[in-house]
């Protein structure tokens, strides 16, 4: 075992060991050194911040802080009074608080990592420019070191909480008077620090104190109050050896000299209990602890890399207790191998055919251009808003590279001549596409959407898409609205059959008005590559609730399935537990019967309204026909189908909305930090039977129903904070504080272990602003992380939730307002596939504000008729679209011999090296991005390419 942070044991106590016998003891561990680590600003990693304290040492100070997430004491003790093999039986750590504020839950973790105590008095008003070479949430040894060494995210938070090693344990701190607190430490977690670091982590845990409650501050050893450990041991120490419960499983990794570990479960005595951790060798090599996960961990696969590629690598993992028994296994696996397949270069198209030119009008003239560019309808120029290089001039679209299942966008923009004021009854139309051997993609594959543009600052773009029917005609100005409009354009979409034989197929498009016919020759080239009617990347338009107009309902469902995008609505609000479409239940009529009687009584509103989306009925006349709804989400949450204010009452009484007395509502928080139970407390009986009796309840309907495809999501929205109020006492949407991990643990497990078992495709979502503090707070329910800005902040350590862990990867956020650059969308995209994302959403909700057409912002990206209420189309769902066909290209590419998703990550940042920068106000801000080195002609040649290798042997 390693010696790093050991303190030595006398001889004589050691000698006394050998039979085992030590004899029961107690000790109380004195504090060597203490500081803390601030975090501030939560949610980013910076020195420059105004207020920033993350350089901050407080190794001098007198006192030293716990607040939430924000500042965490680090606590070494001289362990040298503790037999260095006994059996820890009990342990508190006392902390004497200062003025006299209390602690609530109190997290204490160990850390394996070395860190020097500092030098600095720490400051809680901004940065301190003290010299230092203390720990401070940069870094163990001053603002430049980093607690992964050579790891710029490497912050305070990799190697704490779970994410480091951690064995980790939480209790409710409790007053023993003259301002000491008592924190009960897991003997675990006591024998973990004894074997390696000697360190305890504080956590406030509980984080939601308002005011001067929330800070709190204990007296360090410069003091002479600073914190101590008692332990009592027992009599003998362990001398039955841990026992592996499973093999050691080896996988070669994901990225090229990697390994995937997967560390075994490993018994205490023999097969009981837990050992205490793991020393993992590579090829003879110690792996540094901080990257070695605890035997009581659910995740427990480590991904290692840095070995050498193709090679055969030996790895050793010796289990081992508190007592210093050990047991060994070892297995071989190869790393992977260096990738060598690059991208093919790209085919020519517009070699592969000559056409003739378009014909003039003399009152109009027409142009197609791409479907990525918005066109100012006074000008006819485009919006001088995009974020694109200058010198990308829109592609003239009049050869369009395709794959089949695909549908192409592209606009037609009618201009008028000079002189010329108005046109009516302009009427626009496709031929037949003619291919080899006479294949054709006829013209009813084309649909054709008038643009109707809105203002945006001093510019118009167009917004509303609605599709014309056959023989429609639009007037030139299009909008009474637009002074001085002289263009007005098409949005046309061309459905390429996934039947379609590879080839170039030639037609035109025609602009017709009066007597003029302007022609716009048109190919297209199909290449043997098919689009997968199953989205393998999702693009989620979410929604809180729908309608109750069923035709609307599933129209808006098959607009956006026509247009490769996934509609979600959500069943309940912050107060409303449920909605129309809820499945009614017998405790909806009898509250008071126990849990585990919890039944279904009623499913027909469900069933009507979401039945044909699970069964992919109402998809059979669309491109992807019978391919059901992707995901949706399930009702379950804290309040159905139980309510949560039933299991402890007195938590509730005295609740206010913020939004109705902002006073009592602060009076309430600060009321319930104080009496706040550990989580498992929060659920009763009841309330875990009825949440596990209706989950297999959902589960034997949906395998009734056959409806085993979708993707049924478990998802809770709740925030305590709620301006209107809340059926929580957490953050379960973006949790902040560690209580709020640990809630959505608990609920995640019964609801999911009930839904296991086949018969429905269950899945548990989180929408995670900060996956760093997830850690081993999550273990069971880590499946479909949603994040935002952390897949900037923590790349890194959020891809290997991915590869190790076996998280699914979604985010939110960076869409930007309604005139940013269309093109931008595939940028976006693929940086977040490049980060492991499988899906996402641009915006938080894409239903919002009134539905007057002539105003929009950055949520209304489904819009619906002013005078029937059915939903319309936008630009950006156009540009949705093609951004989510590009990744479903990549992910070919990915399941491609010779590639997969890292190594064609690798190539794309090569071939398309855009810089994105994510604005947000704060972790739970979606925020928009900005684009530096963003055109269309880099975007088109990166497609390509991959085509190109698509087909390449």
């Amino acid at each position: 075992m390693a010696d790093a942070g050991r303190s030595p044991v006398p001889a004589e106590a050691a000698a006394r060991v050998e039979d085992g016998f030590i004899g029961a003891g107690a000790a109380v561990l004195p504090v060597v050194a203490d500081t803390d680590i601030s975090g501030y600003p939560v949610g980013a990693r910076t020195l420059t911040h105004r207020h920033s304290e993350q350089g901050n040492n407080r190794g001098a100070g007198k006192a030293i802080k716990v607040k939430r997430f924000e500042n965490r004491p680090l606590l070494r003790f001289d362990f040298s009074g503790l037999p260095r093999k006994a059996t820890v039986i009990e342990a508190t750590l006392e902390v004497k608080v200062i003025d006299g504020r209390p602690l609530c839950h109190v997290g204490a973790g160990t850390l394996h990592a070395d860190w020097n105590e500092g030098e600095a008095p720490g400051s809680d008003d901004g940065p301190d420019d003290t010299p230092h070479t203390g720990a401070c949430f940069m870094g163990p040894f001053g603002r430049e070191s980093r607690w992964r060494e050579g790891l710029e995210e490497g912050d305070f938070n990799s190697v704490d909480g779970g994410n480091g090693g951690n064995a980790t344990s939480t209790a409710r701190a409790r007053s023993i008077g003259d301002g000491w607190w008592a924190i009960d430490v897991d003997p675990y977690v006591v024998h973990a620090a004894r074997e390696h670091g000697e360190t305890l982590v504080l956590t406030d845990e509980t984080g939601i104190q308002d005011g001067l409650l929330g800070n709190a501050f204990i007296a360090s050893r410069e003091s002479g109050e600073g914190p101590r450990l008692k332990v009592r041991w027992a009599e003998r120490a362990d001398r039955v050896a841990p026992e592996f419960l499973e093999p050691l499983s080896i996988e070669t990794g994901p990225l090229a000299g990697s390994l995937l570990v997967r560390l075994p479960a490993a018994g205490d005595d023999g097969r009981e209990g837990e050992a205490l951790g793991y020393i993992v060798r590579a090829n003879g090599a110690e792996l540094p602890r901080v990257d070695v996960p605890r035997p009581r961990r659910r995740q427990r696969t480590m991904l290692v890399r840095g070995l050498p590629p193709g090679e055969e690598v030996e790895v050793e993992v010796t289990a081992f207790d508190e007592g210093g028994n050990t047991a060994v296994a070892s297995a071989k696996g190869k790393a992977r191998e260096a990738f060598t397949r690059r991208f093919a270069e790209p085919q020519d198209v517009e070699a592969l055919v000559e056409l003739p030119k378009s014909t003039r009008c003399e009152r109009f003239s027409v142009r197609l251009a791409d479907g990525l560019t918005l066109f100012d309808p006074i000008s006819g120029d485009s919006s001088p808003k995009q974020t694109r290089a200058a010198s990308d001039a829109p592609a003239a679209s009049r050869v369009l590279p395709a794959v089949r299942g695909e549908i192409l966008g592209f606009q037609v923009l009618i201009q008028l001549a000079e002189g010329v004021e108005r046109l009516e009854g302009v009427g626009v139309a496709a031929s037949d596409l003619v291919g080899p051997d006479g294949a054709r993609i006829t013209a009813g594959n084309f649909e054709f959407h008038r643009q109707h543009y809105v203002r945006m600052g001093e510019h118009w773009i167009a917004d509303v898409l609605p599709m014309l029917s056959a023989g429609q005609a639009i007037s030139v100005p299009s909008q009474a609205n637009i002074s001085g409009q002289r263009m007005a354009g098409i949005y046309a979409d061309l459905l390429v059959d996934k039947t379609a034989a590879p080839g170039v197929y030639t037609g035109e498009v025609a602009v017709l008005c009066g007597e003029e016919r302007a022609s716009c020759p048109l190919a297209v080239v199909v290449r043997d590559v098919t689009l997968p009617d199953e989205l393998s990347f999702v693009i989620e338009m979410n929604a809180y609730g729908h309608t109750n107009d069923l035709k609307v309902f599933h129209e808006t469902f098959r607009l956006l399935h026509k247009h490769r995008l996934s509609y979600n609505a959500l069943g309940y609000g912050h107060s409303r537990p449920g909605s129309f479409t809820t499945p009614k239940l017998n405790l909806d009529e009898k509250p008071d019967i126990p849990g585990r009687d919890a039944r279904v009584t009623d499913w027909s509103e469900y069933d009507k309204y979401y039945g044909p989306l699970f069964s992919g009925e109402i998809t059979r006349d669309l491109p992807r026909s019978g391919e059901p709804a992707s995901h949706w989400y399930l009702p379950f949450h804290c309040g159905w189908p139980y309510r949560l204010e039933k299991v402890n009452p007195h938590l509730w009484e005295g609740r206010a909305a913020p939004s109705d007395d902002e006073e009592a509502y602060k009076e309430w928080v600060n009321q319930l930090a104080l009496s706040d139970p550990l989580i498992e407390e929060h659920f009763d009986e009841h309330w875990r039977d009825a949440n596990a009796a209706i989950a297999r309840e959902f589960r034997e309907h949906f395998r009734e129903q056959g409806w085993t495809k979708t993707s049924m999501q478990v998802f809770n929205n709740h925030k305590y904070y709620f301006a209107s109020g809340s059926q929580s006492l957490w953050t379960m949407d973006e949790p902040q504080y560690a209580r709020d991990y640990r809630a959505l643990e608990t609920q995640y497990g019964i609801v999911g272990d009930a839904l296991e078992g086949g018969g429905i495709n269950a899945a548990l979502r989180s929408d995670i602003s900060r996956p760093q503090f997830a850690g081993d707070r999550m273990d069971r329910s880590l499946d479909l992380m949603v994040v935002s800005g952390a897949i900037e902040l923590y790349p890194r350590m959020v891809e290997e939730m991915v590869m190790a862990r076996g998280a699914r990867l979604w985010w939110y956020g960076g869409g930007g307002e309604t005139d940013s650059d269309p093109a931008s969308y595939v940028a976006l995209f693929l940086a977040r596939w490049s980060g492991g994302c499988d899906g996402g959403m641009p915006v938080y909700t894409t239903f919002a504000g009134n539905n007057d057409w002539n105003y929009t912002d950055s949520l209304r990206v489904v819009r619906f008729a002013p005078t029937t209420n059915m939903p319309t189309a936008s630009f950006r769902m156009k540009a949705y679209r093609r951004a989510q066909q590009d990744m479903e290209l990549l992910n070919l590419l990915a399941a491609k011999e010779g590639f997969n998703r890292w190594r064609v990550r690798e190539l794309a940042r090569e071939e398309f090296p855009i810089r994105i920068v994510t604005v947000a106000k704060n972790p739970d801000d979606p925020g928009f991005a900005t684009y530096e080195g963003l055109n269309v002609a880099s975007v088109n040649r990166l497609r390509e390419k991959v085509v190109a290798t698509l087909l390449a042997p």
